[in-house]
């Protein structure tokens, strides 16, 4: 955080993004420990190993995308000023796809929990799109990368 607040290039808003994104993560994962080994159904016990697993996962990718966010920035490496925040925001819409049915069957002391990791899912998702298109307005060589990333991609 210190580094943040400093008057320095990187970490900015591309890096709080990310990290945002992996305590989101680090929720999500409490709260799934908290509800596996209590009385849930099956399908749902299944669910939550599960996205214990994803939950998990995203939180490491979210904080190595935010060491990731620096290192492209001080490079001025585009295609990584732009790949990064991709990342986060395709990571944050997945996780946050399991959020509804995590909030269904998980503790209900820890609901708000769930409910806050959704939100700050939503204001990682948030903050990569707009490292994005300020990354891409009036960048003509920008834009064609990611033109070209996205159709590799399809």
């Amino acid at each position: 955080m210190n580094d943040v607040s400093a008057r320095t290039p990187a970490p900015g808003g591309g890096s709080v993004a990310a990290l945002t994104c992996a305590s989101a993560a680090a929720l999500l994962a409490m709260v799934i420990r908290f509800t596996l080994g209590k009385k849930v159904q099956r399908a749902d016990q299944r669910f939550l190993e599960q996205a214990l697993k994803v939950s998990c996962a995203a939180q490491r990718t979210f904080l190595r995308l935010c060491d990731e966010d620096c290192a492209a920035f001080l490079a001025r490496d585009m295609r990584r000023a732009l790949a990064v925040p991709r990342a986060v925001a395709a990571e944050a819409l997945r996780l946050i796809g399991l959020c509804p049915r995590i909030a269904a069957c998980g503790n209900p002391s820890l609901a708000s929990d769930t409910a806050i990791a959704a939100a700050l899912l939503e204001a990682g998702f948030a903050g990569a799109c707009w490292n994005i298109e300020v990354n891409l307005k009036g960048k003509k060589k920008a834009r064609a990368i990611l033109s070209g990333y996205t159709a590799r991609k399809k």
